[in-house]
């Protein structure tokens, strides 16, 4: 996942973010690098209508919320799409005034595919009236031909429902079964999927070859070949039509005249999906906007009919001879917007939705994967021998999570746990005590003998926490199909010893190999932490992918050559790819030179 903003607080450039395994936040003091995680909390409690003045980030004002330089007031964000079959890979650009989203985007590099807009016009009033009026409008653009081009291009990814995974379009289209018996009406028909010899795909990583052709999935799934076989009898019934941008078929008394008003049709498809301007009469500002999106999105299709026997009216080409004038919908109209081709199941024929509806579904989809941010502030470490089940402190949270896990030792969690306890040198086995759903006492049994919590230390009251919480946020989420739970974690290295803030860098690897789908950001002021990631990486310990590092500089130093935020990564040999910033990786030199002058001038 990648996460772009603009004019947002301190970011008033350009920055994206790429969410890896272990991403490190890091830089001077006050240079910015709670930004980021705050727009991730704020998005948390809800995209749509932002929610500025409840949570930790309490922004107040959506005016604060901007950069403060600019003098537009609003900011925009985009993250990567979910969506099916496209193999470009998509990204949706929200735009937020007033607290709430005003306008998306979705497109790749060079084309946009899809634009939704609450647009305030504002005029003013005839002479005999002051003052102005405003009223909302909508713009909503389609560009329905680039996405038709893609299913003929075969410039698409088929996948699949159960496992997840793509398998290329082209690749299946090509193996040699017939079509000819699979339709709208029987794709998703076991009978009729049964009774073609389909190839089998395993759960392997075994090449399967036949017919001279190969296929490399890991997931045994049937819905693979039935939507393979819809679109390649859609496709070849049209790949020779020169019409194929055509979303209708035309009658006029009955008689298919569509090869010659197809020109004409397009024009108007043109107008209404390409170019569409939509005013809104009755909308009441504060809406939803997903539900306006939603309400709004056939709008454009219902009136094609109706702009069409217009132009033919213009053009003289619609008179008393016409009795009827009927609008089809064609195959290729049914394939992208009328089919529930995403996310099907063979149990139930109502499943699934359109390929065209993922686009409003973006932000939910995006809301989705927000629900799965959590936080773990530099505040987490506890003393108290007695913790209260509705206690305020984060390891009062984190232990009734934790005790919440059914599953603990028939799972990764005590293996983990014990891994982690290793790696710190913390000894014993860590248990919780709790009586009548009230309180909790924790404590660590070692040698037949109960150690309070309270006694460890506070560094390890500040360590343990962490490993509990990456176990219970790990455990959430696995699964073949699961998507990415983040974790962001405050000042891991607080109140430890360099020794120990080194050994977070070998936990953190750790967890994230136990945990695949576990995403780790984390702002850190430790040197060390990132000196065991260089070293574990050259080691081959960890993959050059798995570590991001984003350093944010302080304002003094921000110019042409020097951005406000610098993305760094590791490379196989263990350096960086970019220097940090000045007083970061060089205080400790600049301190021992600055002693060993001074003690040179007191000699002399």
């Amino acid at each position: 996942m990648k996460i772009g903003l603009q004019n947002f607080r301190i970011f008033k450039d350009y920055q994206s973010f790429n969410i890896k395994p272990i991403v490190l936040l890091t830089g001077p003091n006050n240079s910015g690098k709670s930004a980021f995680t705050k727009l991730l909390e704020l998005l948390k409690l809800g995209v749509d209508n932002l929610e500025l003045k409840i949570g930790r980030h309490n922004l107040g004002e959506f005016e604060n919320a901007v950069n403060w330089q600019s003098e537009v007031k609003e900011f925009q964000i985009d993250f990567s799409s979910n969506f099916k079959f496209f193999k470009s890979d998509l990204t949706t650009k929200l735009t937020f005034r007033d607290g709430a989203v005003k306008k998306m985007e979705i497109g790749d590099s060079e084309t946009a595919f899809f634009e939704f807009q609450i647009y305030t016009a504002i005029a003013t009033h005839p002479e005999d009236i002051t003052g102005t009026v405003s009223w909302d409008s909508l713009i909503l653009k389609i560009n329905y031909k680039k996405i038709i081009d893609c299913f003929f291009e075969k410039d698409i990814d088929i996948v699949s429902g159960i496992s997840g995974r793509k398998v290329s379009y082209n690749k299946l289209s090509t193996y040699p079964y017939s079509t000819d018996a699979i339709s709208f009406h029987n794709y998703r028909s076991p009978e009729s999927i049964l009774s073609i010899d389909y190839p089998r795909i395993y759960d392997s990583e075994n090449e399967e070859e036949r017919d001279g052709l190969s296929f490399k999935t890991s997931f045994i799934d049937l819905e693979y070949f039935p939507t393979v076989s819809l679109i390649n009898s859609v496709v070849n019934k049209n790949i020779k039509n020169k019409n194929r941008y055509a979303l209708y078929d035309i009658f006029v008394n009955d008689i298919n005249v569509t090869d010659s008003l197809t020109d004409i049709l397009i024009k108007v498809q043109d107008e209404l999906l390409i170019k569409n301007f939509l005013e809104i009469p009755h909308y009441i500002p504060g809406d939803n906007f997903s539900l306006i999106l939603k309400s709004t999105l056939m709008l454009p299709f219902k009136k094609i009919k109706e702009d069409f026997q217009e132009h033919l009216v213009k053009l003289k080409l619609f008179d008393e001879s016409v009795d009827t004038l009927v609008l089809k919908e064609n195959d290729i109209y049914r394939l992208l917007f009328n089919e529930k081709l995403v996310g099907w199941d063979w149990s139930d024929n109502d499943s699934g939705f359109t390929f065209f509806q993922q686009f409003p579904k973006q932000i939910q989809l995006f809301e989705n994967y927000l629900k799965k941010v959590h936080f773990l502030s530099a505040q987490r470490g506890s003393t108290e021998r007695v913790l209260l089940n509705n206690g305020n402190l984060e390891m009062n949270r984190v232990l009734i999570e934790y005790e919440n896990i059914s599953n603990k030792t028939n799972s990764k969690i005590s293996p983990f746990i014990e891994k982690a306890f290793d790696i710190f040198e913390i000894k014993g086995k860590f248990e919780v005590k709790s009586f009548e759903n009230t309180i909790m006492v924790p404590y660590m049994s070692v040698g037949g003998k109960e150690i309070s919590f309270a006694d460890l230390g506070f560094g390890f009251s500040q360590i343990v926490p962490i490993i509990l919480q990456i176990a219970v946020s790990g455990n959430k989420f696995i699964g073949i199909n699961s998507n990415e739970n983040i974790l962001i974690i405050e000042e891991p290295e607080a109140n430890l010893h360099p020794n120990l803030q080194s050994k977070l860098a070998d936990f953190f690897v750790l967890a994230v190999q136990t945990f695949p789908n576990l995403r780790l950001i984390i702002e850190s002021h430790s040197e060390y932490i990132i000196r065991k990631l260089q070293y574990l990486t050259a080691k081959k310990e960890l993959d050059t992918d798995a570590t991001q590092i984003y350093y944010f500089n302080a304002d003094e130093f921000v110019n042409e050559h020097e951005p406000k935020v610098k993305s760094i990564n590791i490379n196989q040999n263990g350096t960086l790819t970019e220097d940090f910033g000045p007083g970061f990786y060089d205080e400790a030199i600049r301190l021992r030179y600055d002693l060993m002058k001074l003690n040179s001038e007191q000699l002399n």
